[in-house]
């Protein structure tokens, strides 16, 4: 999805389009409501309210490994 803003008047893509897209390509451009974003919050609050405590603290210490992982990963690259 490419984000953009409305500016003067004028939509501005707010990171550059994608290669396929030529001139003159038609697109189709939907309004995002100012609560998307409020609505997205709210749905993940839903859902984790749905998880046990165990699930919870096994899914912080797989985030906390994985992080662990790919910090010493990047000690390695950075070092060869």
């Amino acid at each position: 999805m490419i984000k953009a803003r409305i500016t003067n008047g004028t939509i501005q893509p707010l990171a550059p389009l994608p290669e396929d897209w030529t001139e003159g390509s038609e697109i189709t451009i939907e309004r995002v409501s100012d609560s998307a974003s409020f609505d997205w919050a709210k749905e993940v609050e839903e859902a984790m309210s749905g998880i046990s405590t165990e699930d919870h603290k096994r899914l912080l210490d797989a985030i906390s490994e994985h992080r662990s992982e790919a910090e010493e990963q990047m000690r390695i690259e950075m070092e060869q």
